[in-house]
């Protein structure tokens, strides 16, 4: 099964540049795959990224994660 939900990053939720997005596994699940496509005009800018992105299908960043544990994506955004 896949999932998709989108959401508009408002600029107020930057912090000196960044943004921290924090996915939490859920107890008694497997390792999940988890892929966060970062899409649209700053996208292109994005400065750094943990882990290294991947360019998506759609021309974004992809970042592909496992949630084996709980997991943060952080990204500078000039």
């Amino acid at each position: 099964r896949v999932v998709t939900f989108r959401y508009d990053l408002p600029e107020s939720v930057l912090v000196n540049g960044q943004y921290m997005l924090f996915a939490q596994k859920q107890a008694g699940t497997g390792d999940l795959p988890l892929y966060v496509e970062v899409r649209g005009r700053r996208a292109a800018h994005v400065a750094a990224g943990h882990p290294t992105p991947m360019v998506g299908a759609r021309g974004g960043l992809r970042y592909p994660l496992t949630l084996r544990a709980d997991q943060r994506l952080r990204l500078v955004i000039p």
